[in-house]
């Protein structure tokens, strides 16, 4: 969906790694079939992501991809149900090869939250920034080392494939073509439709005048569809309250309207 703006609050800190095939006999480790058990990935075609060398290694934990939300269970559905019987081998190959693509990658550390991307990545460059510092690399050159091992880290955007450096951008830049991750601090107003979120950070480029970079959340302010909407509301009408600035997270590409002489955010994606 390409729409003009839609909600882009994100909130939370924690990703988990997804789950694979487990049995009920906690016994056993895995069905024969399994692909994370004796028969491997390999087994069905499927190749793992070679780790990148010669990086320097971080404490700093990074999520490897950005998914979807998780769909809701449907009614009726017992949270929590495990099946009565082990799948047959037939019926694990089966599934196996209808969810290939996400399997192969499926120890990934993965996450639905923009924020936590964020945190992880601010988080990254500090750690890389004091490694520059403890090799004795002249200050010139802090920038261009924190960069380049920042790209040796990489992260898919909803399947695309891209890196800790090029997959952030925030709005004090010239906006590059294409869907990015952006975040930054911004004043809050309301709008019939919801907010409107000022970005601190103005757009600069050469020969022009800063620009404000403008995120519009687009709600019923007093019918939130889901918690995280609820929660998202909760902060804005507070920060307006108490006059304060509030941090975002989008994913979505960064437009210059002529109409409004402003640069808005089209959100492609959003938690």
């Amino acid at each position: 969906m390409d729409s003009r703006i839609t909600p882009v609050a994100a909130y939370g800190d924690h990703y988990v790694k997804s789950p694979h095939f487990k049995i009920i006999d906690t016994d056993r480790n895995h069905a024969p079939e399994c692909p994370y058990g004796a028969a491997q990935l390999e087994t069905y075609g499927a190749q793992r992501p070679s780790v990148p060398t010669g990086r320097v290694k971080l404490e700093a934990d990074l999520p490897e991809q950005l998914v979807e939300v998780r769909a809701g269970r449907a009614e009726g559905d017992a949270k929590g149900q495990r099946p009565q019987t082990v799948a047959s081998p037939d019926e694990v190959r089966r599934r196996v090869r209808n969810r290939l693509t996400d399997l192969a990658t499926a120890h990934q550390s993965t996450t639905s939250l923009l924020r936590v991307l964020v945190t992880a990545r601010v988080e990254a460059t500090k750690a890389l920034y004091r490694t520059a510092r403890a090799k004795g690399k002249p200050a010139s050159e802090h920038s261009k080392f924190v960069f380049d091992e920042l790209k040796k880290y990489p992260l898919k955007l909803y399947g695309r494939q891209s890196d800790y450096d090029r997959a952030f951008r925030k709005t004090d830049r010239e906006p590059w073509t294409g869907d990015f991750i952006y975040y930054g601090t911004a004043n809050v107003e309301t709008t019939p439709d919801g907010y409107r979120l000022l970005s601190l950070e103005q757009v600069k480029m050469a020969g022009f005048p800063d620009r404000t970079a403008v995120v519009y959340v687009i709600c019923d302010r007093t019918n939130p569809v889901n918690l995280m909407q609820r929660r998202t509301i909760q902060v804005l009408d507070e920060a307006i309250r108490r006059g304060t600035h509030v941090k975002w997270a989008a994913y979505g590409s960064l437009r210059f309207n002529v109409e409004t002489d402003q640069f808005e955010l089209t959100a492609t994606k959003a938690s």
